[in-house]
């Protein structure tokens, strides 16, 4: 795993792990001065993990389709070949 998918791992992790913490909080208790600060701290950690989480996805989308768009070009020019290839050589 090279360091931009092991920190896209952690930064997911994080998610979750912000997202499980907030679902904790009462909402009774937010008026608490620390507990206040708790939400406010986690919630700016959920979105920035959020962020990148979504810049990895977005990045490896666009690498997604580079490649479908590159290989489709290759088939679309190898397709005579194909129809005149046997599928099972083995019959």
């Amino acid at each position: 795993m090279n360091e931009l998918e092991e920190k896209t791992v952690t930064a997911l992790k994080t998610l979750y792990e912000t997202v499980e913490a907030l679902q904790k909080i009462d909402f009774r208790d937010i008026l608490k001065p620390e507990i206040y600060v708790h939400y406010e701290k986690t919630l700016q950690a959920a979105y920035d993990a959020l962020t990148q989480v979504e810049r990895a996805i977005n990045s490896l989308s666009m690498k997604l389709e580079y490649q479908h768009w590159r290989i489709g070009e290759a088939i679309e020019e190898l397709k005579p070949f194909l129809q005149q290839t046997p599928l099972n050589p083995m019959k």
